[in-house]
């Protein structure tokens, strides 16, 4: 969740190459190690639960962050409220 925090956006090659950092190695033109580029990077799927639960509230992102809940947990959350909110708007499409 701290990687998300830090980095909400996914960062692509063409962003890094911009940036003057050799991608295979994640070290910038001078040799110091680059942010979004780490040898130890989170499971992609894993950051990517976590930067959807950041997106969809700070408040959760946080509480996560905290121990309050799981990250599965945060993403259960997200689903059913999603679910509820497609439920609504079909029955407004009824009417």
């Amino acid at each position: 969740m701290a990687y998300a925090m830090l980095y909400p956006e996914p960062t692509t090659r063409a962003e890094i190459s911009k940036k003057g950092v050799d991608a295979r190695k994640g070290k910038t033109a001078t040799g110091s190690v680059s942010g979004p580029v780490e040898t130890k990077k989170p499971a992609k799927a894993r950051l990517s639960v976590a930067r959807r639960v950041l997106s969809h509230s700070l408040d959760m992102a946080q509480g996560v962050m905290a121990g309050a809940s799981s990250l599965d947990e945060a993403l259960l959350v997200i689903r059913s409220n999603k679910r509820c909110r497609m439920a609504r708007e079909s029955s407004v499409w009824m009417l």
